[in-house]
């Protein structure tokens, strides 16, 4: 029997009238309590960490001693330690079933924060399919999806942004999968880049997968299956964007050490708006951190495997709310049949539709970048034009002493005591020598290229 709760929150929960057991009413059984926070608990806890991961703007002697107290400051958010206890509580279930073979009954105050971090983690420790992106994404549809987690309260959709219930659970337990990941960097599928786009959409509400708190509200109330697009729609068509590429399978469980000298701080995810925890890498290095909210048309004409216009029939059959099937996808329908709404599959975009009178393919999308870029068709550029070196300059005329002047036996004329009158615009003498004067006429070479 393991209990979440610590031993006074549970004892405490038995004066209320809430349940608790009696080992002693059990045959071989024992009972364990793990020591994990309430939701309470973990809201103040990461509410401390946000402040202390912003970004500061303090200069000098503040922002040395601001530097100095980090790690100590860190401390006392208690952050780590609650990630600790909830690894520490999924290690031990897997050794319960791996190592003794004993049954373990898991369960916390309502069944649906704590258990269900305990339990998916000790399912990714044992079985390697769940260390897969698919294994993933049926992971997180059975243990929480399905099991009832309140993603809208805890989450703080909807009219729930300031409510009490809102708490990390989610997020903490994406923390602890981080955790395993840095221990074990080679026997997953996935890497951060994954989490960290996890953890952003349970708050965003672009997908339908996280909306709501149980699978009633998904179906009824917010009607997410033809409103909305799964989550693993767009994660199984971009897989490229989040494969490890250092993954190997391993089929042995796995047992990370729980210790606080092994756990880090998840800065991928919590200080990625403070430039300088970013990786030291170049802009369009892999190990450079990139954000992508399924909004990123542009990555569709990156990605080696995925034409430059995908057609939309090569989205996966969704078989139920937030869902996907696994299996099998469906035939291609026609095109006129396709719906005239947004497509994860062509990156949020309109899908394009052919007239009705002509058979013309489909218009390849285009952005808005592209067409600054290339004011003319993107699919035909036009070839520049072959360079031509210029002609050289004619030489100039040899210089020639102008004639003297003709003798003259006429008497000069009379002096007169009228000024002279001013010289006419072609007489006046240049005042600055011009290159022509200097070197004769210099012609301008043809077909010069401009960056010449």
């Amino acid at each position: 029997l393991l209990d979440c709760r610590a031993m006074i929150a549970a004892t405490g929960n038995s004066l209320q009238g809430k349940g608790t057991e009696n080992a002693k009413n059990y045959t071989n059984a024992s009972l364990y309590y793990c020591n994990i926070g309430n939701i309470h608990t973990m809201r103040n806890s990461l509410s401390a960490l946000t402040e202390l991961i912003v970004p500061s703007a303090a200069v000098g002697k503040a922002r040395q001693l601001i530097e100095s107290r980090f790690l100590s400051n860190l401390e006392e958010t208690k952050w780590l330690e609650h990630v600790r206890l909830c690894l520490e509580a999924s290690v031990m279930t897997a050794e319960k079933l791996h190592l003794e073979g004993a049954s373990v009954l898991v369960h916390c105050s309502d069944g649906w924060d704590r258990t269900a971090q305990v339990c998916a983690t000790a399912q990714l420790l044992l079985d390697p399919f769940f260390r897969t992106i698919r294994g993933l994404a049926v992971l997180v549809e059975k243990e929480w999806c399905a099991f009832g987690h309140k993603f809208g309260q805890r989450c703080g959709h909807f009219k729930n942004k300031e409510g009490q219930e809102r708490s990390p659970i989610f997020l903490q337990w994406l923390d602890m999968l981080h955790q395993i990941i840095k221990q074990f960097p080679d026997v997953f599928q996935f890497d951060d880049r994954l989490l960290v786009f996890l953890a952003d959409h349970a708050f965003s509400g672009l997908f339908g997968t996280f909306i709501g708190d149980c699978e009633r509200e998904r179906t009824n109330d917010f009607e997410a299956r033809e409103k909305t697009v799964s989550i693993w729609t767009y994660v199984m068509s971009q897989a490229d964007q989040f494969v490890n590429k250092r993954y190997k399978a391993d089929a042995q469980p796995l047992w990370p050490s729980t210790s606080m000298k092994k756990l880090q701080l998840w800065s991928r995810y919590y200080s990625r708006w403070d430039p300088e925890v970013h990786p030291r890498y170049d802009k369009d290095s892999e190990l450079s951190w990139h954000d992508d909210f399924g909004t990123n048309e542009n990555h569709w004409r990156t990605t080696k495997k995925v034409p430059s216009n995908p057609p939309v029939t090569a989205r996966p059959q969704r078989t139920s709310v937030g869902r996907m099937s696994m299996t099998s996808k469906p035939p291609p329908p026609p095109l006129s049949a396709l719906p005239n709404r947004h497509s994860f599959s062509v990156g949020l975009a309109q899908t394009p539709h052919l007239p009705p009178s002509t058979g013309a393919p489909p218009v390849p999308l285009t952005t808005a970048v592209e067409e600054l870029e290339s004011p003319k068709t993107p699919h035909s550029p036009v070839p520049p034009p072959p360079f031509q070196p210029p002609r050289s300059p004619a030489p100039p005329p040899p210089f020639q002493p102008p004639p003297p002047p003709p003798p003259s036996n006429s008497p000069p004329p009379p002096p007169s005591n009228s000024p002279p009158p001013p010289p006419s615009e072609s007489t006046k003498a240049p005042l600055v020598r011009t290159a022509s004067s200097l070197f004769g006429q210099v012609t301008e070479p043809e077909n010069t290229p401009s960056d010449l």
